[in-house]
């Protein structure tokens, strides 16, 4: 079952029994063991036993401040526990400014091997919840509830098996929890008829309380025996973030620290967005200055994407290391890539370059962000993926040709013969530099003809070209033929009918 709570709503008050064992670390996060709970990691999964029949024996993760937390588990077959073992979630978050505040809670209630579940969403102070199941992503049924007795049982599961929970995302004004399930499955809303759905939503209306950022998950059982956590996902700049490796994550408001990155390369975050969300065209993560320097250290990127009939296939990967910007697009059939260098947005430096091999070499690089996306603001534009390397004003020194300075370095697949149709997840991998900081992270789209950068379609941008076809500017010529002539009018005006998508 998967449950994304969208989501600032509110919870029961429970009294922390912790564990006096030091906190244990797995996926990223700090686990401390809630009453009598023992927590024993076994290979890539954290194994939450001995919850007995107080309620109080569970686990507590820390979040720090989190916008959402995604936690996968496997529960034990309904059929096997005792009618009344329950299993429940319990968000803690700031509310109307405090902090670490009881903010909602879901229980789920064995009965007859069936699942019973029930929301105290009173905290947050709605004025109602509304309750949707979907299948395929079309509502199948719909009830809307005002009742807030933390004992009313909302959804009546059949045969529940295996949960994911994404406590919480606030949605301002309002507050959504999605609860998913891998396979299509019998339940029921408020009484109502028999379903079949993979999704049910919780929101809630006319929401009184403000909820800020998230401090904790707390799960707590009785006579659930043992859970099994399988994964893990941190929310922050409304994206997933999972831990690549050894790495510690900590969210901190404004920013995302990834902690601990040793010498094997492997150590970093993965970021992903929701599966109901179409495939992006790009990508752009801004890092806190990374300074690089020498050869322990380097920084990774990688993106995977759709292509026909195939998601979730690499599309490339680009590298800083010792001062060499490296790119591979071999994997969607790139033999060459076309390497570009701007200063203060302008081209400065354009060549053909391989694409699996070395590619540029800099002076000392301080990093300050990354993107990759299909398409650039600089003419040819085919429809291929491309890195995107900005960082301090430095001298880049191609392989071929004379020095220049630049701030920016755009690899972009100019040969790719495999159709690209979307950006699905990034990673970001490091070695040798200990940590680095996301402060801000964004899809990006393809906006061709927004030539004045305010993100709309106007006269402006129309009055913008003019300025730079006279100016024989290469952003003006549009069809790419290295000549400015009627055909580059004719082809802003189409890129300028298409809009941005």
């Amino acid at each position: 079952m998967r449950i994304l709570m969208m989501s600032a709503v509110a919870s029961v008050a429970f009294a922390s029994c912790a564990a006096s064992a030091q906190p244990i670390s797995a996926f990223g996060l700090p686990h401390e063991a809630l009453g009598q709970a023992v927590l024993r990691p076994s290979g890539d999964e954290l194994i939450v036993s001995n919850i007995g029949s107080s309620g109080q024996d569970g686990v507590s993760i820390d979040l720090g401040e989190a916008e959402f937390h995604v936690v996968t588990f496997e529960p034990p077959p309904l059929t096997s526990l005792p009618d009344g073992a329950f299993l429940e979630t319990t968000v803690r978050g700031e509310v109307d400014g405090v902090p670490d505040q009881f903010v909602w809670s879901i229980r789920s209630t064995a009965r007859g091997g069936d699942a019973f579940l029930t929301f105290d969403a009173s905290r947050v102070r709605p004025g109602a919840l509304r309750l949707e199941a979907r299948l395929g992503g079309r509502t199948v049924s719909e009830v809307r509830i005002t009742d807030f007795d933390p004992r009313l049982e909302l959804v009546e599961i059949r045969r529940l098996e295996g949960c994911i929970i994404d406590p919480f995302w606030p949605m301002p004004p309002e507050c959504w929890a999605v609860i998913g399930f891998p396979v299509p499955t019998e339940l029921v809303l408020l009484g109502g008829d028999l379903v079949l759905a993979d999704q049910i939503i919780v929101a809630t209306v006319d929401q009184q309380a403000v909820v800020g950022t998230l401090s904790a998950t707390e799960m707590r059982g009785a006579d659930y025996r043992q859970i099994s956590l399988t994964d893990e996902a941190l929310g922050q700049f409304d994206f997933e973030h999972r831990a690549l490796g050894d790495v510690q994550l900590q969210a901190r408001g404004d920013h995302l620290t990834v902690s601990n990155i040793g010498s094997s390369g492997q150590d970093g975050v993965r970021v992903s967005w929701f599966e109901e969300t179409e495939p992006t065209d790009g990508f752009l993560a801004e890092l806190e200055p990374l300074r690089l320097v020498g050869p322990e250290q380097e920084l990774t990127l990688r993106a995977t994407g759709r292509i026909p009939g195939a998601p979730g296939l690499p599309l490339g990967v680009s590298s800083i290391n010792n001062g060499v910007v490296t790119a591979d697009f071999s994997s969607i059939g790139a033999q060459t890539a076309t390497l570009i260098g701007l200063l203060d947005g302008r081209v400065v430096d354009r060549r053909e370059v391989p694409a699996g091999g070395r590619v540029i070499v800099m002076e000392e690089i301080v990093v300050h962000g990354c993107v990759k996306q299909p398409s650039l603001p600089i003419p040819p534009l085919p429809p291929f993926p491309c890195f995107i390397w900005i960082f301090d004003e430095t001298l880049v020194s191609p392989i071929v040709g004379d020095p220049y300075i630049a701030d920016e370095v755009r690899i972009l697949a100019s040969d790719a013969t495999v159709p690209f149709d979307g950006l699905q997840s990034f990673s970001i991998r490091g070695r040798g530099i200990g940590q680095f900081s996301l402060l801000s992270e964004t899809h990006t789209v393809d906006c061709r003809a927004d030539l004045d950068g305010d993100g709309q379609l106007t006269i402006f941008d129309f009055l913008e070209f003019q300025n730079l076809f006279v100016r024989r500017d290469p952003r003006a010529d549009f069809d790419g033929d290295g000549e400015f002539t009627i055909f580059d009018f004719l082809e802003f005006q189409n890129a300028f009918d298409a809009g941005c998508n």
